[in-house]
């Protein structure tokens, strides 16, 4: 994980004075790990000791073309505000990317899986599906499948197994939560959704579950 020097960074502040806080730094390394980050988390574990949070702040940055604001629908939850990299290279100096989002990794997909991150204790090994190596995702192969259907993301636990990360955005059906569960039948697997989903995901051996 990258944390640029101040110095290294003063061509994308076009000018203005600016000085980078722990809490930037620590924003700007976990949005390399997940690409997006909505405000709750930011206000939670990045903004924490600022009074209004961190929307101010963020927007300073958005200002800047560095940051892209996003509007993040969820039923029965309403709209609320996420971040991700506006600016390539400026991700590319925190060792991150901007993010993929379209019809198949909807914005609310894309921040469930970050949320999912931050539930877990921010775990160094964090990893997207895009950054997974062929090897990483033969762990993935259904038992006679041509293909691996990997996860959304994977970490390592504390005791060096493979975790899949899995997110909903409340659009899955029951029949493809099971199929996603038994093709990772062995592995450990934490799932995220949205309170209000099609399909109720339920614990048990091996499996845990994040509402948000």
């Amino acid at each position: 994980m990258k944390n640029p020097e101040n110095r290294k960074l003063k061509t994308f502040w076009k000018g203005q004075s600016i000085r980078l806080s722990d809490a930037d730094r620590a924003f700007f390394s976990d949005l390399s790990k997940v690409r997006i980050i909505a405000t709750t988390e930011a206000d939670q574990f990045h903004f924490s000791k600022n009074k209004s949070g961190s929307q101010d702040r963020l927007e300073r940055f958005v200002e800047l073309g560095l940051l892209k604001r996003h509007s993040v629908f969820q039923p029965g939850k309403g709209s609320y505000r996420a971040y991700s990299f506006q600016d390539s290279d400026f991700a590319r100096a925190w060792g991150g990317k901007t993010a993929t989002i379209g019809a198949k990794r909807t914005t609310l997909h894309e921040v469930v899986v970050s949320k999912l991150y931050f539930a877990m204790d921010r775990p160094d090994s964090f990893q997207l599906e895009a950054q997974l190596s062929d090897t990483q995702r033969d762990c993935f192969r259904p038992l006679g499948a041509s293909k691996p259907m990997a996860p959304d993301a994977v970490f390592t636990n504390s005791q060096g197994q493979m975790v899949a990360i899995e997110a909903d955005s409340g659009q899955y059906t029951q029949s493809q939560v099971q199929k996603k569960m038994r093709a990772w039948a062995g592995i450990a697997q934490v799932w995220g959704q949205p309170l209000k989903a099609s399909a109720r995901i339920r614990e048990n051996a091996g499996i845990s579950v994040f509402r948000f």
